[in-house]
């Protein structure tokens, strides 16, 4: 069941980039989507040069991310499975941008600090589903945190009136 509420808060202004586009210009990034393709060549050719337009600069970050290996955006991905390559479809895309756009309705799209959006959103009826960055995480898509930045984390986790859930790396 959907909550009365619900925020997204991500530091990333291609992810907030991607939702506006959604919520405002739908038909526009489906049309653009349908033009993409999987290529190695891409990822670094969208790195340099992200677009034109906002359209295009929220296309271009999901081909990246779709297309990347684990998301880090920054390589391409590679499988020997049933369908091959990296598994991107643009009919599938189509879709997937579709059914974003109706689950996005009447969600608040902040970027904002951890700190402050647990400010503004406690209460005893949240409920946060966090993914903070990962201890010394490798991943080149962001830099983790150290012990001490996950340590303040926790203390403010420990504070909040609503329930939580985290994810965390393995290490």
């Amino acid at each position: 069941e959907r909550s009365e509420v619900e925020i997204v808060n991500d530091l990333n202004g291609d992810i907030v980039a991607l939702y506006r586009n959604l919520q405002f210009h739908l038909p526009e990034l489906m049309r653009e989507i349908e033009f993409a393709f999987a290529a190695r060549r891409n990822i670094k050719d969208f790195m340099a040069n992200p677009g034109l337009t906002e359209i295009q600069r929220a296309v271009r970050f999901l081909v990246r991310n779709k297309t990347s290996f684990g998301g880090n955006m920054d390589s391409f991905g590679v499988a020997k499975t049933k369908g091959g390559g990296v598994g991107f479809s643009r009919e599938a895309n189509v879709e997937l941008l579709g059914e974003m756009h109706k689950r996005m309705d009447r969600v608040v799209i902040e970027n904002l600090s951890y700190e402050r959006c647990l400010a503004n959103y406690d209460s005893a009826d949240s409920f946060f589903f966090m993914d903070p960055p990962y201890l010394n995480c490798r991943i080149k898509a962001y830099q983790g945190w150290d012990e001490k930045q996950m340590t303040q984390f926790r203390r403010d986790v420990d504070k909040l009136k609503g329930r939580w859930v985290i994810t965390l790396d393995a290490s």
